[in-house]
């Protein structure tokens, strides 16, 4: 079989799913099987994703009135790939096992991501939804990635990308206005810009939930190039609005046969969408 989820941009082929069905005073479903997921393309972006993936799909639903319960699992299986392809790059990204468990109490979802990379990086996140009229939502990301081989198709300029990607963040509020408490933190950042012959070093970011407002995130950089540096500082929050300064001295913008470039900013910029 086949299904098509367009609004997702993902469709499942070479459906093969067994179902058990009882009633009584509480209808039972129980589905076992698999499927292969593919990424409905869209014509007018130059990367193409491609994943080589199976999923094994299993769950045990039951339906009492009007209240829906029970809990489902789906499994990726070791080996499976995600391909990032350009007219001049392809990238591979091979997966652990990886799985996205879930459990349904007809008043809340809670779901449970774990998804490993072969290189260690990870990416785990905590759900649970209230699907009421208020949809209010609560859950908590962790990841840690260092490997960054996947950026390179979507920013061919850029090369050599190293450094560290931690977030340890807490999730709260509702689905149109969630609030993030913790951090995102890159560190020991370095990569080059081959066509204005610069290497950055010395790159850290970290996007911080602010101590004064929940609503509020707190945006924090460095870099160095040459013998120059960047400092950038600043805020953006649910609103809408943003506020940063770029500061430095000397920092090596460019470095050609023609031109040496060097930057000493002192930039302020804000935005508010309410305006």
């Amino acid at each position: 079989g086949k299904a098509d989820f367009a609004a997702l941009g993902f469709s499942l082929h070479s459906i093969n799913l067994q179902a058990l069905a009882t009633g009584g005073a509480s209808s039972r479903l129980e589905l076992t099987g698999t499927a292969i997921p593919e990424i409905i393309q869209n014509t007018e972006v130059a990367e193409k994703l491609k994943l080589n993936a199976r999923l094994d799909v299993n769950a045990d639903m039951r339906l009492k009135g009007e209240q829906l319960s029970g809990d489902f699992r789906i499994e990726v299986p070791a080996n499976a790939s995600i391909r990032i392809s350009t007219k001049a790059t392809n990238t591979e990204q091979k997966l652990k096992a990886s799985s996205l468990v879930g459990h349904i109490d007809g008043k809340a979802i809670n779901t449970d991501l774990n998804l490993a990379l072969i290189t260690n990086d990870f990416i785990n996140a905590r759900m649970q939804i209230d699907p009421g009229a208020e949809q209010v939502i609560n859950g908590q990301l962790t990841a840690s990635l260092s490997d960054f081989s996947a950026i390179t198709p979507f920013a061919p300029q850029i090369t050599k990308l190293n450094g560290k990607l931690d977030a340890d963040l807490a999730i709260s509020g509702t689905m149109n206005q969630p609030l993030l408490k913790g951090a995102v933190n890159f560190t020991n950042g370095r990569f080059d810009v081959d066509d204005l012959g610069i290497s950055v070093h010395g790159f850290n970011v970290q996007a911080k939930s602010s101590e004064a407002s929940s609503e509020r995130i707190q945006l924090n950089g460095t870099a160095q190039s040459g013998k120059g540096s960047l400092k950038l500082e600043g805020y953006a929050d649910v609103h809408g609005k943003v506020a940063l300064s770029l500061k430095g001295t000397d920092f090596e913008a460019a470095q050609l046969p023609e031109a040496q470039v060097l930057l000493s900013p002192d930039l302020a910029f804000t935005y508010d969408k309410q305006y």
